[in-house]
């Protein structure tokens, strides 16, 4: 009997749950500053990965 009242309970609290998460979080800054550092990232290596070939040419010459 008692597990068949913890399985409704259960069974009511995830009635009640959201599919969708929220519009907004507190890790939001956090985030866009990690995405921010990511793109930055690649630019980094690009421009790295353009000396080393320029680099490169510049020794076979």
């Amino acid at each position: 009997m008692r597990a068949v009242g913890v399985a409704l309970i259960l069974l009511c609290v995830l009635a009640a749950c959201e599919d969708k998460p929220p519009a907004r979080t507190v890790f939001d800054p956090q985030l866009k500053a990690l995405q921010k550092a990511r793109a930055v990232e690649g630019q980094v290596r690009q421009a790295a990965e353009r000396r080393a070939d320029e680099a490169e040419q510049a020794e076979t010459k």
